[in-house]
């Protein structure tokens, strides 16, 4: 059995990276494993309301950039 969350934990692995180091974003019910595996959960505006309630913060929809804009916000890039 093979999904997002493990997906996310073996990047973290090969990348030395923790899961506060981590930050997935979403839009869908199939995303609430991933969000498991990261402490920062960011869904979409136009996300599924399951994943909105457990998302750590909302962003815009993706046809606005939203990845994009939450990124800027934190000085990412």
């Amino acid at each position: 059995d093979f999904h997002k969350g493990k997906a996310i934990k073996r990047l973290q692995e090969r990348l030395g990276v923790t899961q506060k180091e981590t930050i997935c974003f979403g839009d869908g019910q199939n995303d609430i494993v991933m969000f498991q595996a990261s402490d920062v959960t960011i869904a979409m505006k136009n996300s599924h309301q399951q994943l909105k309630d457990i998302a750590t913060s909302i962003c815009e929809d993706i046809f606005d950039n939203g990845i994009y804009k939450e990124l800027k916000r934190r000085n990412i890039i």
